[in-house]
């Protein structure tokens, strides 16, 4: 089974949203730690370099999870800090975990995360949870939680309970020495979880597998003096780009798009307007457009049958991370 393919729909939404800013009319569930961090960077090339992700099998089950989290060490590529764990079910992603800056979840090994989190001076809470043997769900293992037991005093209690629910039926009392010193124990098994930074994802969200790549006119590779044009723009803001071929496509037809909805799975669906239309794209001969961008949501888009008879759907964009245009496919 193809898991990164799997896990493709989610890596794609949090690369556009690291680069061109999260679409808070879309479904982030399950992405609070991993917006609050891309908001919290100074800007996109540290978010890239920050955050990270891998498909690895956490629970020990074969199947591999994606785990989402923060970089420590950009030298090495790792970290503990894990903000969302989804894993494989019936061929779908399922989350399994979700954390934030103030409600963390640092790894263990084994399957096992270190919670830790916060809402006030008298109110902390961390323990010892697992991933599920299927890796569907947490296990609670030990968690602990203080909180205020008399308000005219403000006096705090600390207490103990194997269900992860503060304040939960069941918990028993601890003395609050021992519940720093689970505290302390259970930090000092935090270790680094190797992950693949953002930095590193642009190429495959840009489907570099595709035989027609988009670059801007003045980047076509020698030999490419004559070319087809179209122009859908000739504004004082157009700008010319190019459609180049590794192979020949054929039935291409360059796409006006206008978002009109968004999917289950995050992804925009738009309505199509053809503007122009060839046989085929050769390597020989790039296609150029003159268009403008008008905002931040892809505008135009390219379609073509490749060369193994797949009609393949691309949205045009630019990055936020450098400028270079890429081609989405949908």
């Amino acid at each position: 089974m193809d898991y990164e393919k799997i896990y493709r729909p989610i890596l794609d939404k949090v690369f556009h949203g690291i680069t061109t800013g999260f679409d808070w009319e879309q479904d982030n569930e399950g992405l609070t730690g991993i917006i609050e961090t891309a908001n919290s960077s100074p800007d996109v090339n540290e978010a890239l370099h920050n955050i990270g992700y891998a498909i690895t099998d956490l629970s020990g089950d074969g199947v591999p999870e994606l785990a989402l989290g923060v970089i420590a060490d950009e030298f090495e590529n790792v970290g503990s800090m894990v903000f969302a764990v989804f894993t494989c079910a019936d061929g779908q992603p399922k989350q399994c975990l979700e954390g934030w800056y103030r409600s963390r979840y640092e790894w263990m090994g084994g399957g096992r995360f270190f919670y830790s989190g916060s809402s006030g001076a008298a109110y902390s809470l961390y323990g010892d949870c697992s991933l599920s043997e299927d890796g569907t769900e947490l296990v609670w293992n030990d968690f602990y939680f203080s909180t205020v037991t008399d308000m005219d005093s403000y006096e705090i209690g600390y207490f103990h309970n194997c269900t992860g629910v503060f304040e939960g039926d069941g918990s028993v009392e601890v003395e609050e020495d021992a519940f720093w010193a689970g505290w302390d124990a259970l930090n000092e098994e935090v270790q680094a979880l190797p992950m693949t930074p953002f930095a590193d994802y642009k190429d495959l969200a840009s489907s570099p597998s595709a035989p027609v790549r988009a670059l801007w006119e003045s980047e076509l590779p020698g030999g490419h003096a004559d070319y087809t044009s179209v122009v859908s723009n000739s504004s004082e803001y157009a700008v010319r780009l190019a459609f180049v071929a590794e192979e020949t496509v054929t039935d291409v037809q360059f796409l006006a798009l206008q978002m009109q909805d968004i999917d289950a799975s995050g992804r925009p669906v738009f309505s199509v307007e053809t503007l122009y239309t060839q046989p085929e794209l050769t390597p020989e001969l790039p296609l150029v457009a003159e268009l403008t961008f008008p905002g931040d949501l892809p505008a135009y888009g390219i379609c073509y049958t490749d060369p193994a008879g797949t009609i393949r759907f691309f949205a045009l964009s630019q990055s936020g991370f450098d400028g270079s245009l890429e081609l989405i496919e949908y």
